[in-house]
């Protein structure tokens, strides 16, 4: 067994520190679109929010959050996470409780888009939008499901 000095682990433990802060600024950084074009300016056009619904099963289920498998193809799951509204979580507490992994329920939420145009270096410019935000407002449930589809329980 080899063992290393402290200057050594020292060194090793600077790099890999400038190596991560390095890294996090780069994921902060506006990144080139995907034919490589430059970036230049980037302006904010707004917040909107738009009532829409889904149906699915419950993947996961606690006190703010609901997760549901809305879709499936083959070994493939589709999965959104929506946060429950204070009203909702607090106000319907004991129907929540009855939803369990597995159940079929369908899920009204508001869903808060940032949108915002993007001009590149060469001068051509896009508008952009990026979900920021998805708030169940209402919960119905369908059918109950069978508790062992998930992970083979």
């Amino acid at each position: 067994m080899k063992i290393i000095s402290s200057k050594k682990l020292f060194s090793v433990v600077i790099l890999s520190l400038i190596t991560g802060f390095a890294f996090s600024l780069s994921l902060r950084a506006e990144p080139p679109d995907k034919a490589g074009r430059e970036i230049r300016e980037r302006r904010e056009k707004g917040l909107t929010d738009q009532l829409k619904s889904v149906s699915g099963q419950v993947s996961v289920i606690t006190n703010d959050h609901i997760g549901i498998i809305y879709k499936r193809e083959g070994q493939v799951s589709y999965e959104m996470g929506f946060d429950l509204t204070d009203e909702l979580s607090s106000r319907y507490r004991s129907p929540l409780n009855r939803i369990d992994r597995g159940d079929t329920v369908r899920i009204e939420y508001k869903e808060t888009k940032e949108n915002y145009e993007v001009t590149y270096e060469d001068g051509s410019f896009r508008e952009v939008s990026r979900v920021t935000g998805r708030e169940a407002v209402r919960i119905h449930f369908v059918r109950s499901g069978d508790r062992k589809f998930y992970l083979g329980e």
